[in-house]
């Protein structure tokens, strides 16, 4: 073991392995339910997405002291608390923003304020890794989202170089992350 952290082993584990890049990855997710009747095409909105991140995962502690030093044991698991956010490049005809303002409002009804049912609004978005060839190499599969809120669209004349980018914040159950070392070790795992 000896030497093995050396520049010539990290350059060749860099030539075999590679790195991942944060510019291969493209997201995909249906219509919501409510808007499947609707003439929707989904396309533009994923092909638009210029950035977004891989959801984070915390442990929460709480300390335990029973004798000596307190020690930290795990009580709970968080999966991104307020959410996560996508950016998105909106076209002329403005579709994209139009996607996201019908969709807010199968979430809460604009006119009488009601909620509708979860199932019609929710849907599994997929973040996908991608590497130099296109291939999957990890997927973040979220679950029951929603978008939350989106960000306003400021206008100004002396913006003439400019494109309109919307910055939509999902809200989120839960998500699992999809690789094959993980697939590999989900027989090992309490709920998989």
């Amino acid at each position: 073991m000896a030497n093995y952290f050396s520049l010539k082993n990290f350059q060749a584990e860099v030539r075999s392995r590679g790195l991942s890049k944060p510019n291969r990855f493209e997201i995909i997710f249906p219509p919501p339910l409510a808007m499947i009747n609707k003439i929707v095409d989904i396309k533009p909105v994923l092909l638009y997405c210029e950035s977004t991140s891989l959801p984070p995962q915390n442990i929460g502690v709480k300390t335990q002291r029973i004798y000596g030093p307190g020690y930290p044991r795990p009580v709970s698991t968080d999966y991104g608390g307020d959410g996560i956010t996508m950016t998105f490049l909106l076209d002329q005809p403005m579709d994209i923003k139009a996607f996201f303002d019908a969709w807010l409002s199968i979430i809460v009804d604009p006119v009488q304020y009601y909620v509708h049912y979860q199932d019609d609004y929710v849907v599994p978005i997929k973040i996908k890794q991608l590497n130099e060839k296109d291939q999957v190499t990890y997927t973040a599969e979220i679950i029951d989202a929603f978008p939350r809120n989106y960000s306003m669209l400021e206008v100004n004349n002396a913006s003439t170089n400019s494109v309109h980018k919307i910055n939509v914040m999902f809200a989120y159950r839960k998500w699992n992350p999809i690789h094959r070392s993980i697939n590999a070790l989900s027989k090992y795992a309490v709920n998989p």
